[in-house]
């Protein structure tokens, strides 16, 4: 018989893009600012625009949880 030697690679490695180890770093970093400090989150992302506001607790706790999420998104394009 013959026998064929591949790259050593997995086949999820070998179709992953170079820039998907890099987007998920963004996303996971994106994540952890949004979960850890969300009204740091708000005002780079809103609070320039406006003169003396405050989020609200509701904007500080969907802010918190989507950073949760962010972080396993980036975390499974990382690790995928």
């Amino acid at each position: 018989g013959i026998l064929v030697y591949g790259s050593g690679q997995s086949a999820a490695q070998e179709r992953r893009s170079p820039g998907q180890g890099l987007a998920g770093i963004l996303v996971m970093a994106s994540g952890l600012l949004s979960a850890l400090n969300p009204r740091l989150a708000f005002q780079l992302q809103k609070g320039w625009q406006f003169r003396d506001v405050e989020p609200s607790d509701l904007y500080l706790s969907v802010t918190r949880g989507l950073g949760v999420v962010l972080i396993f998104v980036g975390a499974f394009l990382l690790w995928s």
